[in-house]
């Protein structure tokens, strides 16, 4: 599991979390199919991941937001990919894959929304596949 490095600035701390939470809100929203097991496996990896409890009320508030919002996963990405560090971008990428392997199986669709995330976060192509070979299908 990677280490989180907390931003000592609070607000930008802050600002990375709700990131985190959107990112992984609309994933599970890709498909307008709002399942409660997705929802707890992002309170779970979200947990997981920083150590911070969240509630799959919040979970659900934040789809829910995005929707009314219209907010765009890859169009968020690449908004905040310039003030993200390439810490937080691999960390980013890191809850994408745990919550895209919860099942177990990385689909196709699952492997192309990895990527074009990657991509919309400027990850460099030495770096994306460093990541996808950490997360590869044998170690689900």
């Amino acid at each position: 599991m990677i280490e989180r490095i907390v931003r000592p600035d609070s607000a930008a701390e802050a600002e990375f979390r709700q990131i985190l939470l959107r990112t992984m809100a609309l994933m599970i929203a890709a498909d307008r199919v709002i399942d409660p097991d997705e929802i707890k496996v992002v309170a779970r990896v979200y947990g997981r991941l920083l150590g911070e409890r969240v509630w799959g009320d919040t979970v659900l508030d934040e789809i829910r937001a995005a929707q009314a919002d219209g907010t765009q996963l890859i169009e968020l990405l690449k908004m905040y990919a310039p003030s993200l560090s390439v810490h937080d971008k691999d960390f980013l990428m890191h809850a994408a894959f745990a919550v895209c392997a919860a099942d177990e199986y990385l689909s196709v669709d699952e492997k192309q929304d990895l990527e074009n995330m990657a991509l919309a976060l400027g990850l460099e192509t030495r770096r994306w596949e460093e990541l996808r070979a950490q997360f590869n299908e044998e170690d689900l």
